[in-house]
C-alpha cells in the first residue's frame, strides 16, 4: 500500500471553492470531482506547530506536548522555539519507518531537527540549525535552490513586492525539489506541506478585502490577486508533483489532501490582556494573566508551583479564571455590538494527557472577523488591526482525498485532524496506536474495502495519560458549528 499527503497550511474554501467553479484549480478541482471533500476541524490552538503535529500524530496536545511556536523553559518565563523533541508521541512517519515502510518527509511545520527515518526528510520550521535540516545529512547537497521558512517575515509598507517575491521563490523551489525527490527516491508514504500559503493569507488579504479598515484602493490595484496568483500557480506545481508519484505508483495512488486550520479576514482587534487589566466598570483589574507570545486567545495564569514567583495559589487560580472567562464571555465591541469569540474553554475542556498542564488554562475560538491579540496591557481593549496582520486562522480547513479505495462524494459531517493519522494508518494495513485520539474515518473509504479489512489496534508506547477528551462533541454543542 502506498499513499500521498500533501498539506496546504492554512487552506480555506472560502477561497478554493469560488476559484476551482471559475476553472483555475484544475488539479485541486479534479481531485474533489474524483474524491471525497469536506470540513477539516482543527485542534485548540489552531497555529502551525500544535495542529500539524496533531496531524501526524493522531492525538491532542495535552498528549504530544506541542501548544505553539514557543514554550517556557521550566523555572523560568523566558521563551525558546519548541522542536521535534518537544513531540511526545511518535509521528507517522515514525510508526511506519519501524514497520519497514520507505517514507518521505518535506517541510511539515515544527518537525525540525529532523528525524532518523526509513526513507528521506526535510524538515519544517522553526529551524533549530540551518545548517542540519536533511535526513540523511547528505540529501541537502541534492536539493537544488531549496529556500526553509523564515520565522520573523512580515510584510513592510514600500516593501510588499519584496515579501511577495520571496514567499513565491520559496514555493517553487520548494515544488521544484519535491517533484524531483518523490520521483527518483524509493518511498511508499510522503507527506509534504506548502507553508507559503499560510504566509500570503497573513499579509496580503487586505488587497482583495475592500471591507478591510485599512483597504487601501492604490496598494488593492497592484496585490489585490497577489493570494489567487500564488494559488494558481500552485496548483500547477500539485499538478506535476501528483503525476510524479502516480507515474511511480500507479494512477490509483491515494491522494489526501489537508490543510491545518482555515483562514479569513480580520478587521477588529480584541486586546485581551488590556480588557482584563483595565477594567471598564468598578472590577478589580485581572493582572496574572498573560499569553505565550502574540496570539491572545490562548491565556496562562500565574500560577504558585508553576511560573517563577507565581501569584495564584490553587484557590485563587480557579476563582481569577473563572471570573476572566465571565468577564470576556459578556463584553462586546462597542464600534459592532458583537462578543470577541465564539467559544471559551479551560484547559481541562479540551486536553488530555501527560502534558495537559503544559498548555494554556484558557483557549478561545475567535469570532469570525476578530484577532484576539496580546498587547500585554498597553491599549484600549478594542481595535483595529494591525497593517501587519489582515487574515488570520480559523477552525475550519481543508480535507480532499481521492484514489485507492477512498470513494467520491461530499464528506457532510465533517472531520477532525486527529482522524488523519488513524485513517492513514488503517490505508497502509498499519495498526493503530491505542492513545490515539482521532478514529478511522471510515465514511470516506469504500464500504468494500472496510469490510475486508479490520481495524487493527496496538499498544501505544510513552506516556498517554488520562482518557481522550471528544473535542469535536464539544464544538458539535456550539450555536456556530451548526
Amino acid at each position: 500500500p502506498t499513499a500521498l499527503v500533501i498539506g496546504l497550511d492554512g487552506a480555506t474554501w472560502k477561497l478554493l471553492r469560488p476559484w476551482m467553479a471559475a476553472g483555475e484549480l484544475p488539479t485541486l478541482k479534479s481531485l474533489v470531482d474524483e474524491g471525497v471533500s469536506g470540513d477539516l476541524i482543527s485542534v485548540v490552538p489552531f497555529l502551525s506547530p500544535p495542529a500539524w503535529t496533531s496531524a501526524v500524530t493522531g492525538v491532542n496536545p495535552g498528549k504530544h506536548g506541542i501548544y505553539d511556536f514557543l514554550r517556557r523553559l521550566p523555572g523560568e518565563m523566558t521563551m525558546i522555539n519548541e522542536t521535534s523533541r518537544s513531540r511526545r508521541v511518535p509521528a507517522i512517519w515514525q510508526l511506519l519507518s519501524s514497520a519497514g515502510v520507505k517514507v518521505g518527509v518535506v517541510n511539515v511545520p515544527c518537525s525540525d531537527p529532523p528525524d532518523p527515518v526509513n526513507g528521506f526528510m526535510i524538515s519544517g520550521m522553526p529551524h533549530v540549525d540551518v545548517t542540519d535540516f536533511t535526513y540523511p545529512k547528505e540529501l541537502e547537497s541534492e536539493l537544488t535552490g531549496y529556500q526553509l521558512d523564515r520565522m520573523d517575515l512580515s510584510i513592510q509598507p514600500g516593501k510588499e513586492q519584496e515579501l511577495l517575491d520571496e514567499l513565491m521563490s520559496t514555493m517553487r523551489a520548494r515544488a521544484a525539489n519535491i517533484e524531483h525527490l518523490l520521483a527518483t527516491k524509493e518511498w511508499e508514504f510522503a507527506w509534504v506541506v506548502f507553508t507559503s500559503t499560510d504566509r500570503i493569507q497573513h499579509f496580503y488579504w487586505q488587497f482583495m478585502d475592500p471591507e478591510w479598515p485599512g483597504y487601501d484602493p492604490v496598494l488593492a490595484a497592484r496585490y489585490g490577486t497577489a493570494i489567487h496568483d500564488l494559488w494558481v500557480e500552485l496548483d500547477g506545481y500539485l499538478g506535476a508533483i501528483i503525476a510524479a508519484a502516480r507515474k511511480k505508483h500507479g494512477a490509483e495512488l491515494p491522494i489526501v489532501i489537508v490543510s491545518d486550520h482555515g483562514f479569513g479576514p480580520v478587521h477588529r482587534e480584541f486586546r485581551v490582556q488590556s480588557f482584563l487589566r483595565n477594567p471598564s466598570t468598578g472590577e478589580a483589574p485581572i493582572t496574572s494573566a498573560y499569553a505565550v507570545e502574540t496570539n491572545g486567545a490562548y491565556l496562562y495564569f500565574s500560577r504558585q508551583g508553576r511560573e517563577p514567583s507565581g501569584l495564584l495559589n490553587r484557590e485563587e487560580f480557579d476563582a481569577t479564571r473563572s471570573d476572566a472567562m465571565s468577564r470576556i464571555k459578556s463584553t462586546r465591541d462597542p464600534e459592532t455590538g458583537l462578543p470577541p469569540m465564539r467559544a471559551i474553554f479551560k484547559n481541562e475542556q479540551i486536553y488530555s494527557g501527560g502534558f495537559r498542564e503544559k498548555g494554556p488554562d484558557i483557549a478561545m475560538v475567535p469570532a469570525p472577523l476578530v484577532y484576539i491579540s496580546n498587547d500585554r496591557g498597553h491599549r484600549e481593549p478594542w481595535g483595529t488591526p494591525s497593517y501587519t496582520f489582515s487574515g488570520h486562522h480559523e477552525m475550519e480547513g481543508v480535507l480532499i482525498a481521492a484514489g485507492g479505495p477512498f470513494r467520491k462524494g461530499k464528506l457532510d459531517a465533517g472531520a477532525s485532524l486527529l482522524d488523519i493519522t488513524p485513517t492513514l494508518l488503517y490505508l497502509l494495513g498499519q495498526p493503530i496506536p491505542d492513545n490515539v485520539d482521532g478514529k478511522v474515518l471510515a465514511e470516506i473509504l469504500d464500504p468494500e474495502f472496510v469490510r475486508k479489512n479490520k481495524i487493527r489496534s496496538a499498544a501505544a508506547g510513552g506516556p498517554t495519560g488520562t482518557d481522550s477528551v471528544d473535542v469535536r462533541a464539544l464544538l458539535n454543542d456550539l450555536p456556530y458549528m451548526h
